[in-house]
């Protein structure tokens, strides 16, 4: 179902209110994700983003996916960002990156919880997420522009994370500094967390050890 937050966003395309430059849409066909773009390595990415500036529909990497992800010029994908997942290896796709540097807003996802191999995210320009932001085992993260979403989750050896204009998280908040949360285990880093702008948050949980 598309959100409310996503048809603002469509209806803003046809009305003229976005740039033309943003207006470059693209609707992938109807598959066993719905409406999504599967990509198994960088020249599908490649392809994407010498055609499109907003993907009417999801993005889904596909297991077979191996090593950076680069997705430039691409600023708006209305539905869902995340991994293709089966039930026999190969389980998980196993990028080592991810770098959207134009994404500006995506109606759900980055949904990366089951991948091992990621250690650097980033998406410097991401202001709006619709639903939900989960990373795992992430060493690196960049969301310096994120102002809101509905839940996030981000776990892994991080020792920064700076979050400066993030304002408003309807549902759940967790930040650990090691993988799964485990409390048990000592964590590598210590965490230098930046949340001034903050000023909602459904439930807050943060785990792990804090730098003063």
């Amino acid at each position: 179902m598309t959100s409310p937050t996503t048809w603002r966003w469509l209806l803003a395309l046809a009305a003229g209110v976005v740039p033309a430059a943003m207006a470059q849409i693209c609707t992938p066909d109807d598959g066993s994700w719905g409406y999504a773009y599967m990509v198994r390595n960088q020249s599908d990415l490649d392809v994407i983003a010498a055609s499109c500036t907003t993907i009417n529909g999801s993005l889904i990497m596909g297991v077979n996916y191996t090593g950076p992800f680069s997705l430039p010029n691409v600023r708006n994908i209305t539905s869902l960002f995340r991994s293709e997942a089966l039930t026999e290896p190969p389980y998980h796709p196993a990028p080592i990156s991810a770098d959207l540097p134009d994404l500006e807003f995506l109606g759900d996802g980055p949904w990366f919880g089951d991948l091992s191999t990621l250690t650097n995210f980033s998406a410097p320009n991401l202001k709006r997420v619709g639903h939900e932001v989960r990373l795992r085992s992430v060493q690196s993260v960049n969301l310096a522009s994120l102002e809101e979403a509905e839940s996030l989750r981000i776990e892994g050896n991080i020792d920064r994370l700076q979050l400066d204009t993030l304002k408003r998280i309807s549902e759940g908040f967790v930040i650990c500094n090691s993988d799964n949360c485990d409390d048990k285990k000592i964590p590598i880093t210590s965490l230098n967390l930046s949340l001034p702008s903050l000023h909602t948050a459904g439930r807050i949980s943060i785990h792990g050890r804090l730098s003063k």
